[in-house]
């Protein structure tokens, strides 16, 4: 699977119950299924790497990924 390696801001969303996503300096969002608790901090600035999944999601909002390291 090919990872995808990022910057990016921790946004927090408050439709669809409320999530946490990242805005990615490459002007796309994503959508972590496995978001650490320690990053959901809207407006963190991150260093990620993630795989694409097939996977949808109801909040119909970015990428949808799965993340393999997040600083």
């Amino acid at each position: 699977m090919h990872s995808k390696q990022a910057k990016g801001t921790v946004k927090y969303l408050s439709f669809e119950g409320g999530f946490y996503g990242i805005v990615g300096d490459d002007g796309k969002n994503y959508d972590p299924l496995n978001m650490p608790q320690e990053f959901r901090v809207d407006g963190l600035r991150v260093r990620f790497t993630a795989n694409k999944t097939g996977n949808v999601s109801v909040h119909i909002w970015g990428h949808i990924v799965r993340l393999v390291s997040i600083e």
